[in-house]
């Protein structure tokens, strides 16, 4: 840049259809359709970060990665060693007094935070165009069942 020249940086935020976006969370809201983005993106953002984390499971006989699993809740999920090797996969990840820490947990959760983020945004783009479009979508009512919900 020349000597004397000012370097400017544009924010535009659009603000046309906010009314309808308001609308459109508070059908979220009133009507439980969040599970149809938070569900599928425990799903699959558990399964990425679960297959990330067993590749970088330092081997030694392969108990350690075969025992990680991934349960998922309504609002979160986990990913756990199985039973027996629970105290190896601590020392593993943290490290011990005379065992330098090997971590694969964190790592695989880091590399994939953007990924996430972008199922996130993609289950909820698709739910707010199916709203928008006066559309119906299914949001699991509980144990498994299913109920209907109209756009507002």
């Amino acid at each position: 840049m020349a000597s004397g020249a000012r370097s400017r940086s544009f924010l535009t935020i659009d603000a046309v259809g906010t009314r309808e976006m308001v609308r459109a969370f508070t059908a979220l809201e009133r009507t439980g359709i969040q599970q149809q983005i938070i569900a599928p993106t425990l799903e699959e953002g558990s399964a990425l970060v679960l297959r990330s984390a067993q590749g970088k499971v330092p081997v030694d006989k392969g108990k350690l990665r075969d025992s990680l699993r991934r349960t998922v809740y309504k609002t979160r999920a986990r990913i756990i060693a199985g039973y027996g090797t629970r105290p190896v996969a601590r020392f593993v990840e943290f490290g011990a007094k005379d065992r330098p820490a090997q971590p694969y947990m964190r790592p695989a959760l880091d590399e994939n935070r953007r990924r996430i983020e972008a199922i996130c945004v993609r289950h909820m783009r698709a739910t707010l165009e199916r709203l928008a479009k006066g559309g119906s979508v299914f949001s699991t009512g509980g144990k498994g069942r299913f109920k209907r919900s109209k756009a507002a």
